[in-house]
């Protein structure tokens, strides 16, 4: 039996993928954004098509389209490559803390989220579903705002 709201959990996991991925995006000054826009066909050919981006956007598509017969591979594999670099973001800060010549005792033991996962996602486990039993059709089902700046154009 198909689960009646699978479409709204797939729209919904898309959406998370979507600001997963946009939260390694840097913020942009005026001074870099005016240099981008100098140079758009160098940043486009270096940038716009980088492999997450272009499985996020063959997603969105397919999604579209009504095509998610490998929804579950291409988005696991999505979600991996965010948290690859994720993983590489911690690394380098860890590294950063372990060579900075200070030694342990004068920065002190210097780890602000020690409850952060560090790990990749198991995607053979089957988990049971912890999501809140509410209305899929809710505004606020997850408790948050929108994302105002969804910009899903990069994704179509």
């Amino acid at each position: 039996m198909q689960d009646p709201d699978r479409k709204q959990k797939i729209c919904l996991a898309l959406v998370y993928l979507k600001r997963y991925a946009k939260a390694f995006k840097r913020h942009l000054t005026s001074a870099i954004e005016a240099q981008i826009h100098s140079q758009r066909h160098f940043y486009n050919s270096h940038y716009k098509n980088l492999p997450r981006d272009r499985l996020i956007k063959h997603l969105m598509t397919d999604h579209q389209v009504g095509k998610i017969r490998n929804f579950i591979t291409k988005f696991s594999t999505a979600v991996d490559m965010c948290d690859q670099q994720y993983l590489e973001i911690l690394t380098a800060r860890k590294a950063l803390f372990d060579y900075d010549g200070l030694e342990k005792y004068e920065c002190g033991d210097f780890n602000l989220h020690k409850g952060l996962s560090v790990e990749m996602i198991d995607w053979s486990v089957n988990e049971r579903d912890l999501t809140p039993q509410q209305s899929l059709d809710s505004d606020d089902f997850y408790g948050e705002d929108s994302d105002d700046d969804s910009d899903w154009s990069n994704y179509f």
